[in-house]
């Protein structure tokens, strides 16, 4: 009777010990069905993630590839209008105010607190207008004040170089901007020198180069070979008497360009920051305080130039 007890006590500890170990594999499988089940989970958010992350990038590229074009656009149309402005009318008379021209330009970017003021405070902003801003008011006008100053003398120059300069070449000038940026942003942003970064350059200032030189083919150098820094500093006369511009023309575009890079280094520069979920409308804000802070320090220098005659207050002509 025991012999029998002991047997069924055997079969019944070996049946649960069975079961037991059933349930272990059954829960070992369940384990690794939910652990390869959110392995994919992961994985396919971790690939919606960087689509999505790819998606915004492309998007973001685009758009500031659209706003270089329509800056540079801008910037011909402007140096368009300014030059017919500052051309001689039928009567002989000129419209040389490159001060005035720049006060007037340059107070305008006061505009740029109108898109910012209506995100900020009104229902427009959605949610991310009350979250904090990386930088205060004292700080976004005192860095405005030191970024307008040499803005206004890189605007101030251009200005002065129009009349004397082809707009072709005054452009393609300019546009070395990114030389002199990428120069200036290696010891100040810590800008890495790449491959990619330097070919970029050299295809770019060949392309500047090519569309100086032959933007008219009617005119085969802009500043002749005989041009000197003496002679002839005002007129640079092409064939047949055409003037093709000025050596003190191309040097003032020179010093504008290298002015206007600083400018845009120390931009990028004074908005370093990963605190910033808003970065449009921080860079907005500063641009309005460029504006704001036109009038307080360069108002002063408009009377001091109209009295000592080297150029006298007067509005545009109809």
């Amino acid at each position: 009777l025991y012999t029998i007890k002991f047997e069924m006590a055997r079969e019944r500890a070996d049946s649960a010990e069975s079961l037991l170990k059933d349930k272990s594999a059954l829960m070992e499988e369940s384990y690794q069905s939910i652990t390869r089940s959110r392995a994919k989970s992961d994985a396919s958010d971790a690939s919606q993630a960087r689509s999505a992350q790819a998606r915004a990038k492309l998007i973001s590229r685009c758009l500031a590839l659209l706003c270089v074009g329509v800056a540079v656009l801008a910037w011909v149309a402007l140096a368009e209008v300014l030059q017919n402005l500052q051309m001689k009318d039928k009567e002989g008379n000129t419209y040389s105010k490159p001060m005035f021209l720049c006060f007037c330009i340059r107070t305008t970017y006061t505009l740029c607190f109108l898109p910012y003021v209506l995100w900020k405070f009104t229902p427009m902003g959605g949610a991310g207008r009350r979250d904090p801003e990386p930088f205060s008011a004292a700080y976004m006008f005192s860095r405005g004040c030191i970024l307008n100053t040499l803005g206004y003398l890189s605007a101030y120059t251009w200005y002065m170089s129009l009349p004397i300069t082809s707009v072709s070449a005054n452009t393609a000038i300019y546009m070395c901007a990114c030389a002199a940026v990428f120069l200036i942003s290696i010891p100040v942003l810590r800008e890495k020198i790449t491959v990619i970064k330097v070919l970029s350059l050299l295809v770019c200032c060949t392309g500047i180069v090519l569309v100086s030189l032959y933007s008219n083919p009617e005119k085969k150098d802009i500043i002749p070979q005989n041009t000197t820094f003496t002679d002839n500093l005002w007129d640079v006369s092409g064939p047949e008497n055409k003037t093709s511009g000025s050596v003190l023309g191309y040097i003032l575009v020179l010093v504008s360009m290298f002015l206007y890079a600083a400018y845009e280094v120390f931009y990028g520069y004074m908005l370093q920051t990963d605190q910033d979920k808003h970065p449009v409308m921080t860079s907005l804000k500063l641009i309005g305080y460029l504006g704001l802070s036109t009038p307080l320090l360069f108002g002063i220098a408009l009377p001091i130039w109209h009295f000592t005659g080297w150029e006298t207050l007067q509005l545009p002509p109809p």
